[in-house]
C-alpha cells in the first residue's frame, strides 16, 4: 500500500523516465483540449480517502471518477495499474509500456464517441506512436467487441502488441 508522496510524485515520474506529456497531464495540465474534459483529475483519493493495492510504491497519474490510475515499478520493468478506490486491493495491469497505456486511454476516448480528428490529435499531442494501429485494429474488430469480455480480449491483445513492440524500439 505504499504510494509515493504527493510532493514527490511529479519527481518520481520524471525519475521513472515518464514522457513528458504524460508528467504534464499527471500535474493537471491538458495537453490537448480533449483532456480537459474533466475526466482526469490530479490524484486526490489516492491520497486522502483510500488505499493503494498491495505492492511496489505506486505513483498516481491521475484519477476518472473513482478510478486510479497509477504505475510502478516492477522487477522486470515498468507496469501501468488501475484500481478502483471502492476497492483498492484489487488492481488491473493495463500495461508494461507508457505507450500500451496510451492504448488503453485512447480506448476509453474513443468509447466515449471522441471525434477521430480530436483523437488523432491528442495521440500527436501525447506522443503515441501506436494509434493508427490501434485505430485500424479497433476498426477491424468493431463487429466483434458487442461483450465486455469480448472487448476486455481484444484490448489486451492490441496491448500486449504495442508493448512488445514499443520494448524493441
Amino acid at each position: 500500500m505504499a504510494v509515493v508522496p504527493e510532493g514527490k510524485r511529479i519527481a518520481e515520474l520524471e525519475r521513472f523516465g515518464a514522457s513528458e506529456p504524460l508528467v504534464r497531464l499527471s500535474s493537471g495540465e491538458a495537453v490537448h483540449k480533449m483532456f480537459s474534459n474533466g475526466s482526469l483529475r490530479r490524484p486526490y483519493y489516492v491520497y486522502n480517502l483510500a488505499g493503494a493495492p498491495d505492492g511496489p510504491p505506486l505513483i498516481p497519474l491521475w484519477e476518472r471518477y473513482e478510478t486510479v490510475f497509477g504505475a510502478w515499478e516492477r522487477d522486470d520493468g515498468p507496469e501501468f495499474i488501475e484500481f478502483s478506490i471502492e476497492t483498492p486491493d484489487e488492481f488491473e495491469s493495463l500495461a508494461r509500456t507508457e505507450q500500451g497505456f496510451w492504448a488503453t486511454q485512447f480506448d476509453y476516448f474513443y468509447e466515449c464517441d471522441e471525434a477521430i480528428e480530436d483523437l488523432r490529435e491528442a495521440a500527436a499531442a501525447v506522443g503515441f506512436r501506436f494509434f493508427d494501429r490501434y485505430l485500424s485494429s479497433r476498426l477491424e474488430a468493431e463487429s466483434r467487441l458487442g461483450t465486455f469480455d469480448a472487448h476486455d480480449a481484444w484490448r489486451k491483445e492490441v496491448v500486449a502488441g504495442i508493448d512488445l513492440d514499443s520494448r524493441q524500439r
